[in-house]
């Protein structure tokens, strides 16, 4: 029988989901928050540091196609709100990605 989902499951499933260009997860990174498992259904915001301006579109699609599919793998239908960084957040934002951008795209 399949372990019965929890909101902690949700958290452990998406700490797992690798940003495409830096080598950590998007959790670590401060990029998703307010996670919430209830029924069927994970909710997610998507933390981007300019989600209208500075995030190109395949980029943007590649986070969410992650996400998804890394909640669909675990059984959960994934929602995902995506939403602009604080000041603060970027700061954590881009002090990771700078100490953890993958060599092979320098």
């Amino acid at each position: 029988m399949a372990e019965r989902l929890t909101t902690g499951n949700i958290v452990d499933v998406l700490s797992e989901v690798e940003h495409p260009e830096i080598a950590s997860s998007l959790l670590k990174l401060g990029m998703l928050k307010d996670i919430n498992y209830d029924e069927s259904t994970a909710e997610v915001s998507l933390v981007l540091s300019l989600p209208t301006l500075g995030i190109p579109e395949a980029v943007r699609r590649i986070l969410v196609s992650s996400i998804e599919g890394a909640l669909s793998d675990a059984g959960a239908i994934a929602k995902i709100e995506v939403v602009e960084m604080t000041d603060g957040e970027r700061m954590h934002f881009m002090s990771m990605a700078q100490e953890h951008w993958r060599p092979e795209l320098r």
